[in-house]
C-alpha cells in the first residue's frame, strides 16, 4: 500500500521539480494550527545510494520535524507493531493500521523519498552533482495528503551524500515552516473576518426584529 502511494503521489509531483525555492503544496483544508503526531519511516532510496541505511536518512529529517511536529520515535512505532506480532512493513496493512493509531499513537506519516543522488566530482575539472527528494505528509487512514514539497537541486562538489542531506533536511523543513506559518495566518484572518461578518448579520437582524416589533406595537396604538 505504502508502495502505490508513493508512485501516485511520484507521478503527481515530479513534473513540478526545478531547481531553488519551490512552495509546499498544501491540501486543501488543512489546518496547520492542528497538532499531530507523526512518524518519519524508513526512505526509499535511489539505486546509486542502495548500501545507505534509510534508518539513518529518516532520523536526520526527523530530527528537523522536531520543528513542527510531535515526532513518535520509530523504534516505539516497530515496538507496538512487534507487540502484535506485525513487523515495520505490515504497518499499512488491515492489521497494522489499528495498532499504528490505537497503540503507536500516530496522526500521520512521513515519506521521503531521495529518488535522485548524483554527487559531484572533485577536482578542478569537477562537476556539481544533482539530488531529488520529495517529503509527503499524510494520512495513513484515509490516504490524503496533508503537504508535500518536490526538491531538486545542485550538490557541491567536496559534499558527500550525508552532508548533502544533512544540509537540505535543514533548508527543506524552514521552507515548510514559513509556508505553513502563513498558511495558519491566512487561516487566522480568514476566521476573524467570517466572525465579524456573522457580528454584522447578526447585527442587522437584530435591528430588523426591532423594527418589526415597534411597527406592530405603533399598529397597536
Amino acid at each position: 500500500m505504502r508502495s502505490f502511494f508513493i508512485f501516485i503521489v511520484g507521478l503527481l509531483l515530479l513534473s513540478e521539480v526545478g531547481f531553488g525555492r519551490e512552495k509546499t503544496r498544501l491540501m486543501e483544508g488543512y489546518d496547520p494550527r492542528v497538532p499531530m503526531r507523526i512518524a518519519v519511516f524508513p526512505a526509499t532510496l535511489d539505486r546509486a545510494i542502495k548500501r545507505t541505511d534509510p534508518l539513518v536518512v529518516s532520523s536526520l529529517l526527523a530530527t528537523e520535524m522536531l520543528r513542527l511536529y510531535e515526532v513518535q520515535e520509530l523504534e516505539r512505532v516497530a515496538q507496538s507493531l512487534q507487540n502484535a506480532k506485525l513487523d515495520l512493513d505490515q504497518a499499512f496493512s488491515i492489521k497494522g493500521l489499528p495498532v499504528l493509531r490505537d497503540s503507536a499513537k500516530v496522526d500521520a506519516i512521513v515519506n521521503l523519498d531521495i529518488y535522485r543522488w548524483q554527487p559531484g566530482a572533485p577536482g578542478l575539472l569537477g562537476k556539481s552533482g544533482n539530488i531529488g527528494v520529495m517529503v509527503t505528509l499524510y494520512n495513513p487512514y484515509t490516504g490524503n495528503v496533508f503537504w508535500s514539497l518536490n526538491r531538486s537541486c545542485k550538490v557541491k562538489k567536496n559534499h558527500s551524500f550525508f552532508e548533502c542531506v544533512t544540509e537540505l533536511f535543514r533548508l527543506l523543513i524552514d521552507d515548510v515552516e514559513t509556508d505553513l506559518k502563513k498558511e495558519a495566518k491566512r487561516l487566522q484572518i480568514l476566521e476573524k473576518t467570517a466572525q465579524e461578518k456573522a457580528g454584522k448579520m447578526e447585527l442587522m437582524e437584530e435591528k430588523r426584529l426591532k423594527k418589526m416589533e415597534e411597527k406592530n406595537n405603533q399598529g397597536h396604538l
